[in-house]
């Protein structure tokens, strides 16, 4: 309250001008007070039980992927309506077009772990979404799960990604 008065230098100012006014000292178009925008770095914890690794022509076991940390971008839309608030919905889910992480593996005949930068696109078109309702915030999850395949021709693809979706 106080560095409210301090502001209003002890004028009486309503809430419009009071607004422009921070708006104004903000640097802050009015219009642009709120965004439907949002990020989040996630944790991407990535499965590759069922999956191999090409070196140089020959497969292998993937032993273990190293986590990564991404960014995703997605949408949270409030449906207002004169009485209230009708439906808070997030949608368009969005991260990088490709990740990249380090797989290890042993060779036949080794007990020495070898690495490979793999380069992993990534497809946000068809995610799995895990609701959770009750939790009191409208978000994605901390972490989102990763599960690599081999294509037909035995190269390394993301076949899912799920992401846990936290709701009212």
């Amino acid at each position: 309250m106080k560095n409210l008065m301090k502001y209003m230098n002890g004028e009486k100012i309503s809430p419009k001008e009071l607004n422009e006014g921070y708006y104004e000292e903000s640097e802050m178009p009015l219009e642009e007070g709120v965004s439907d925008n949002y990020s989040r770095e996630v944790k991407a914890r990535i499965n590759a039980a069922q999956a191999t690794i090409d070196v140089d022509e020959d497969k292998f076991e993937i032993d273990d992927v190293d986590n990564t940390t991404t960014i995703l971008n997605y949408i949270i839309h409030i449906e207002g309506r004169k009485w209230g608030i009708k439906n808070i919905s997030l949608y368009a889910i969005e991260g990088p077009s490709e990740i990249e992480v380090i797989v290890s593996y042993y060779t036949e005949g080794s007990d020495d772990k070898q690495e490979a930068m793999v380069t992993l696109p990534l497809n946000w078109e068809n995610v799995n979404i895990e609701e959770e309702s009750g939790s009191g915030v409208i978000t994605v999850g901390d972490e989102i799960d990763i599960q690599l395949a081999n294509n037909e021709k035995g190269e390394l693809f993301v076949s899912k990604i799920t992401i846990p979706v936290y709701t009212l």
